[in-house]
């Protein structure tokens, strides 16, 4: 609907194939076969579970506080949190 707003002719094969390649199992299974490129020197891994809140299992109690004072108002601008 975005492409069609925009002025620009949808490809649906194309489209379809660009949605599938998003998925986060896809890019996850790119990023084990070949890398990802934005993924910093030293993590492990750029995806990790994929899941809505995962984030905050990953680190300390405190720092999560802090990650949600430093950022609430961004976060509840684009829907990630209360």
């Amino acid at each position: 609907e975005m492409l069609k707003h925009i002025g620009m002719s949808v490809d649906e094969d194309r489209l379809d194939r660009a949605v599938r390649f998003s998925s986060f199992s896809e890019v996850k299974s790119q990023e084990e076969r070949d890398g990802f490129i934005e993924k910093s020197a030293t993590a492990e891994r750029f995806f990790h579970a994929g899941g809505s809140g995962t984030w905050r299992t990953q680190i300390s109690p405190e720092a999560a506080d802090r990650f949600l004072r430093t950022h609430r108002k961004t976060m509840r601008a684009y829907g990630y949190t209360l």
